[in-house]
């Protein structure tokens, strides 16, 4: 039992295990408080005298699409389906415990980097939402809103747009995850064998078919006059660059292929696919700017070999 606690303590699969990993999940712990302490601010007042006569902000107000909110459509598309994702996936499939925190990682630390420059440009613009005078209710003899103070306070929070920024953050970051795991990206990347999954369109539409969600979430906000076209395109933009840095912080670039030196097909996306281990002086020389360079990738291959002896060593 000693030895079997001393071999799991040592395996390999722990060796990614890092302090500082402990450090990145309580930045990302403090930014997340930090944005939902903005959040709660009150915005810029713009006068709405100004805008009385602006036809872009005169909609009604209507029921939207994808509410947001506590276990709401918005939370299902864009929370719990990438943390389903990432189980089924890195937990089911690669049966990679280091694949599934930084998958976590990854998604949270993105999410977090997105909410508090959204949050923050909300309060520091402040611009109209365009069904602001159905919310204000405007009186012009006592030049003020007369609608209900939450209600006013959210339609001056249009820019940039949270739906959007939310939306393209998570479906992008499950486009690149899943794009990591099937080569879909990786256009030069040889497949093993020439079976029904192995079609290349067939990876390539699981891979995008998140960003159509994202983009219908998008549409919605225009539909339901909840934001002005910049709104959404400046939120799809933040999400979208919060996703593409985290990811390519934690993971190899699933659109750059190079095969490992006397590697097998079977090997080669697997290389491709696996977290980076970012911190550790020894992994980092071997590691160049997206992925891993050949001196990583050649190790990698060696760290599945000697984790397949580790569990053969456990069973027997």
């Amino acid at each position: 039992m000693a030895g079997l606690v001393k071999q799991l303590r040592n395996s390999s699969h722990l060796r990614w295990v890092a302090p500082a990993l402990l450090v990145d999940w309580i930045v990302v712990i403090v930014v997340n408080l930090l944005a939902q302490w903005v959040e709660l601010q009150y915005p810029y007042k713009r006068d709405p005298a100004h805008y009385l006569d602006d036809p872009s902000l005169q909609w009604p107000v209507t029921e939207e699409h994808v509410p947001a909110g506590p276990h709401s459509a918005l939370d299902n598309y864009t929370f719990w389906l990438p943390v389903v994702v990432i189980l089924v996936v890195g937990g089911i499939f690669k049966r990679s415990l280091h694949d599934v925190h930084h998958g976590f990682l990854v998604f949270m630390s993105s999410r977090t980097l997105m909410r508090v420059v959204v949050e923050c440009l909300k309060n520091r613009v402040g611009r109209l939402r365009p069904d602001f005078f159905s919310r204000c209710q405007w009186d012009a003899v006592a030049h003020a809103c007369r609608g209900p103070l939450e209600l006013v306070k959210d339609g001056r929070r249009s820019f940039p747009s949270g739906h959007s920024s939310t939306s393209w953050q998570a479906m992008l970051f499950l486009s690149l995850y899943l794009a990591g795991k099937n080569g879909a990206f990786a256009f030069a990347a040889p497949f093993p064998r020439s079976g029904f999954l192995q079609s290349r369109l067939l990876r390539f539409g699981l891979v995008i078919t998140p960003l159509f969600l994202g983009t219908w979430i998008c549409v919605t906000r225009l539909e339901d006059h909840r934001h002005h076209p910049t709104d959404v395109v400046t939120g799809s933009l933040i999400g979208a660059l919060s996703a593409l840095v985290m990811y390519a912080t934690y993971y190899p670039s699933p659109f750059i292929f190079t095969a490992p030196p006397g590697g097998h097909c079977e090997d080669e996306l697997s290389v491709m696919d696996k977290p980076r281990r970012v911190y550790g002086a020894k992994e980092a020389d071997e590691r160049d700017a997206w992925g891993y360079a050949e001196e990583g990738r050649v190790r990698l291959v060696e760290d599945a070999a000697e984790e397949e002896e580790e569990e053969r060593q456990i069973r027997a």
